[in-house]
């Protein structure tokens, strides 16, 4: 049994004992509806790092000033520091 399920199997009892309840009808409740679902992330394949590295550089040799691009779970990340207004 891995750590991972062992702190899981934690959680559910810990869970069970504070609702007072038996850790059979925790289980219950926990089916596959409320488990499993989509998570919408990009593929990081060859063309998104092909991308990510072609913006980057181009980022470096345009030299923008205070942009900075980073490969974030979620997909590509890019900030903008010291982002000023004219009005």
């Amino acid at each position: 049994m891995t750590d991972e399920l062992k702190f899981f199997i934690l959680l559910i009892e810990k869970y069970a004992y504070d609702k007072n309840c038996p850790t059979a009808d925790v289980l219950r409740k926990l089916d596959e509806k409320n488990l499993i679902h989509t998570v919408s992330v990009p593929e990081k394949n060859k063309n998104y790092y092909i991308a990510y590295y072609n913006l980057k550089r181009k980022i470096e040799e345009e030299k923008i000033p205070d942009l900075i691009i980073s490969d974030a779970p979620t997909g590509l990340s890019i900030s903008i520091q010291n982002l000023r207004f004219i009005a």
